[in-house]
């Protein structure tokens, strides 16, 4: 019998690709299907089994031949990095107190691993959320984050875990570099767990804590979440901390109906399209003189149902207003069922949430204060913020997103998933993912797809359906395919392609 080198064999699906390894044994290489349908990379030392099945090859044909070595795994190192720079127009531009958008501008990172696995991840680059600058983000991806990829070696999901949680989330300078990190976050997620055939839902158990098992299939508490400390509980305080409070009414929120800083005809018009969809929960855009005119217009046209609850409506002012303008807005909305008001003051004034808080009635919910772990601890030690808006893209990432909801759920703090305008799917995906893993989340944006961008990268887009619902992802990884060629089609540059 003639021999030859063993060989690194991989196996995807029907076709193999021999690749030498550099061994001087004697034998064959044979390659074993250790799962269907996932691709695995073993070394053998067996011989050729010519008449056998392939998945049961015969033994040596010489006593002193060595035993075959089948569950040996290849690492999965990173083999290739490309960053996508997207332009997708919108179908009517979006306004708000610190911005206006007539484009998504997303960043797309690709990431393949040796064997063939690729993963996907999303960002957006915004310096009024996160500091970062899109003109920086090259500079940081090659010097803060290629070496951890250059050095990433994983044989299975818990070791690609552990590396990809300890990704830095400030850059050289220590600046904040929470946008970036989410990206590479979220596509090394994807690309282990299509690696590894898991769903990124089994990294619930990882974090360790009970409370945060898969909600999927389990109903609801029908008592209120636990009310945060320095939220008010009597009833003199108005229906804001009550509805803040109150558990949604199934095992996964419903997502929200965002209403862009418009005219009052416009906003009548989006919320009754909103409602026809079915969409329950509410948030408005405001932080210009056309507040009170915006709000009463909101009011009018939920009409009864947001006083019985059945609707909800918050407020989101986007840091535009000072501390005298945020008490005059504040105090004359007093009366009205308002869940929260969103982030009053500028980032960088937390000192002075305490003393909005002692003179207004409505709950304050932190965002642009929340970036980072540091931040959350910040918020708590002032013990102003009533409530978290988690953001997968500002926070760094599904992972540290996870641990402030943990940590938020263990001070009695409420959180919601908010989102960037202009997410594809992607980023949508992900939030999905999230709201699965983490039970308990009062409110969740995203997944508006077609809805407002004109198109997206996946072949199968993640959207809302009827009453804010979403199906949920199926499959290895973030659960959605990308498509390149509509990749290329939104791009505004060529790839930034980095061969490691």
């Amino acid at each position: 019998m003639g021999h030859s080198r063993p060989r690194l064999c991989s196996s995807r699906g029907t076709g193999l690709q021999p690749v030498e390894a550099g061994s001087n044994a004697a034998f064959s290489p044979c390659v074993i299907t250790w799962r269907p349908n996932v691709a695995v990379d073993v070394i053998l030392t067996a011989p050729w089994p010519r008449k056998s099945h392939p998945v049961c090859p015969r033994r040596p044909d010489t006593p002193n031949s060595p035993r075959p070595v089948y569950n040996r795994p290849v690492l999965r190192t990173v083999t290739r990095v490309t960053l996508w720079p997207l332009s997708i127009p919108m179908k009517r531009p979006f306004r708000h107190a610190a911005a206006q958008r007539a484009f998504s501008t997303p960043f797309i990172l690709e990431i393949e691993l040796f064997g063939g696995a690729v993963g996907y991840g999303e960002t957006h680059i915004r310096d009024y959320v996160t500091g970062e600058r899109p003109d920086e983000l090259v500079d940081t991806l090659r010097e803060v984050f290629l070496p951890r990829l250059m050095r990433f070696r994983a044989d299975g999901l818990p070791a690609a875990v552990e590396q990809i949680a300890a990704l830095p989330e400030r850059d050289a300078l220590g600046r904040t570099a929470t946008g970036l990190r989410a990206a590479v976050e979220l596509a090394l997620l994807d690309a282990c767990g299509r690696a590894f055939g898991r769903p990124i839902t089994d990294l619930a158990g990882w974090f360790g804590a009970l409370p945060f098992r898969s909600a999927v299939g389990k109903r609801p508490s029908k008592s209120p979440l636990a009310a945060p400390p320095n939220v008010p509980t009597d009833t003199k305080h108005g229906d804001g901390a009550r509805i803040l409070r109150s558990a949604p009414d199934s095992p996964l929120p419903r997502y929200s109906g965002v209403i862009s800083a418009e005219d009052t005809r416009t906003v009548r018009s989006a919320i009754l399209k909103m409602r026809i969809l079915g969409l329950r929960d509410f948030k408005l855009k405001v932080g210009d003189p056309d507040d009170d005119a915006r709000l009463r217009a909101a009011v009018d046209a939920l009409g009864r149902s947001l006083r019985t609850g059945r609707n909800t409506l918050r407020l989101d002012a986007n840091g535009a207003w000072d501390r005298g303008e945020a008490l005059d807005r504040l105090k004359r909305w007093a009366g009205l069922p308002i869940a929260c008001v969103e982030q009053p003051l500028p980032r960088g004034a937390e000192d002075e949430w305490g003393a909005l808080a002692q003179h207004t009635s409505i709950p304050l919910m932190a965002d642009e204060s929340l970036v980072t772990a540091q931040d959350a601890q910040r918020l708590f030690q002032l013990g102003a913020a009533n409530a978290f808006n988690i953001r997968l893209a500002k926070n760094g990432g599904l992972l540290p997103s996870i641990q402030l909801a943990i940590e938020a759920r263990r001070r009695g703090i409420v959180y919601q998933l908010g989102c960037l305008v202009g997410e594809t799917s992607v980023l949508s995906a992900a939030g999905r993912l999230f709201l699965q893993m983490v039970p308990g989340v009062r409110f969740a944006e995203g997944c508006y797809g077609r809805f407002l961008i004109e198109g997206d990268v996946v072949r199968r887009p993640v959207q809302i359906g009827w009453g804010g619902r979403v199906k949920l992802p199926r499959g290895p990884g973030l659960g959605v395919e990308v498509d390149r060629a509509r990749l290329e089609r939104y791009a505004v540059t060529s790839p930034i392609v980095i061969v490691l």
